[in-house]
């Protein structure tokens, strides 16, 4: 069972029984929710630029600089709610 403060997965929230119940009486399908709502996280997911694509941009911004720093491309990740 989750505590309060545990994030919920959209996994486990569609696997929830009470939630399963709801999704039933309001004739919610959960294969179509779970789609939609993957779909949206997917479109919504940050994505990397390589350095000419963040060049090609900032030659498009006025007065913008490129400024590229030494080390690994990532972004730092809270936990996902989608999982």
């Amino acid at each position: 069972m989750k505590t309060a403060c545990q994030e919920l997965t959209l996994s486990s929230a569609l696997s929830d029984p009470l939630i399963r119940t709801l999704m039933a009486a309001d004739n919610v399908d959960p294969v179509k929710v779970e789609s939609m709502l993957r779909r949206i996280a997917e479109e919504l997911k940050p994505s990397l630029w390589s350095s000419t694509e963040g060049r090609d941009r900032a030659e498009n911004i006025p007065d913008a600089r490129f400024v590229e720093l030494r080390g690994e491309n990532h972004l730092p990740t809270p936990g996902s709610a989608i999982g």
